[in-house]
């Protein structure tokens, strides 16, 4: 086999909160077959060290890394990403996706099929409603995503907790019980009493569950008997809290983003776990753009129990559905670059 090289670059991707938000490109090639990856961890919230892209760079450095990764050599690639996995998470991400992208659009297939998927099978998707929306907004949203099918929808807590309860009563009285709602704290409240308390109004609306309501090592504070169904988002990309995690009580769903887990296959394996456990499981990305979502919708694909309804809806077409795994490959196409590097 041709020898694997290895070129990064500066990318562009939306920025989320206020942070500034850096991305490196990855490009893997191999006799002129070219896999594509991104890593764009979000500040204060992916679980990467501070000088990640270096660590990334450095890795990519080791053509012995390069090889087994691309090679899939299933024991060499593990350690090799565990390694980079415990610095960058989403660079490791970055790694996996450019890995398999070209192994895929060297043997004509789909990603998803190398990630284990026995063939199609419909993704429905969820709708975001975020902080900011004011209510009359966040109505005319609902509206035009349940006209073409979309029937999940995920309300951001805002600062005002009451203000999101009173707006999710108003989407559960138009709508019915076919409505889902889901709320996400992003791990707003300090301990599980506090998030209970705040929750409580929740209760009456029949929410599916409330992701991540305390922070990740506070898990062990959430009472049994919590007031609404809790799933798990920002505590499954910490190694420490995922074991207390799929073990509590409370906990009916995962959200994995193969970003802050560590790749496409790390996140395959963590949904099947959970599946296995009998809890439902979410994929969706980090704000990535197109490639966060191709990705992410690999994954659902390969997951071996069907997924709940997933956070990968197209920001620019709202359908019901998350978009067909591309082939060959597993992006769709790599975002314009600059100048390459090498690492």
């Amino acid at each position: 086999m041709s020898e694997v090289s290895a070129r990064v670059a500066p990318v562009a991707v939306p920025a989320r909160g206020t942070s500034p938000r850096t991305a490196l490109g990855v490009w893997l090639d191999r006799g002129g077959v070219r896999g594509f990856g991104l890593a764009a961890p979000i500040p204060g919230y992916s679980p990467d060290s501070s000088d990640w892209a270096a660590a990334l760079r450095r890795w990519l450095r080791d053509a012995s890394n390069l090889v087994a990764v691309v090679d899939d050599r299933r024991a060499e690639s593990r350690v090799a990403l565990d390694e980079l996995r415990a610095l960058t998470a989403a660079g490791a991400c970055a790694v996996d996706v450019a890995a398999t992208d070209l192994r895929a659009r060297e043997r004509a297939t789909s990603g998803s099929a190398l990630l284990g998927a026995s063939g199609p099978r419909d993704v429905a998707v969820n709708l975001l409603v975020d902080a900011g929306t004011t209510p009359s907004e966040a109505l005319v949203r609902v509206r035009d995503a349940w006209a073409v099918g979309v029937r999940a929808y995920k309300l951001k807590l805002g600062h005002d907790v009451g203000a999101t309860a009173t707006l999710a009563a108003a989407l559960r009285a138009e709508f019915g019980a076919e409505l889902e709602l889901r709320v996400d704290a992003n791990a707003r409240f300090s301990d599980g009493d506090e998030a209970a308390r705040a929750l409580s109004v929740f209760a009456a609306v029949d929410v599916a569950f409330c992701e991540q309501p305390v922070r990740p090592g506070a898990l062990d504070t959430v009472p049994r008997a919590f007031p609404v169904p809790v799933a798990l988002d920002e505590s499954m990309a910490v190694e420490p809290d995922r074991a207390l995690a799929l073990e509590h009580p409370a906990l009916v769903a995962v959200v994995l983003k193969p970003t802050t887990v560590g790749g496409p296959h790390r996140a395959v394996e963590l949904g099947d776990v959970a599946a296995a456990r009998g809890l439902g499981v979410v994929v969706t990305h980090a704000f990535e753009g197109a490639v966060g979502v191709a990705v992410g919708a690999a994954v659902a694909v390969a997951l071996r129990a069907p997924p709940l309804a997933c956070g990968l809806a197209d920001a620019a077409r709202v359908s019901r559905l998350a978009p067909t795994p591309c082939a060959p490959g597993l992006v769709v196409s790599p975002p314009p670059m600059g100048e390459l590097e090498a690492p």
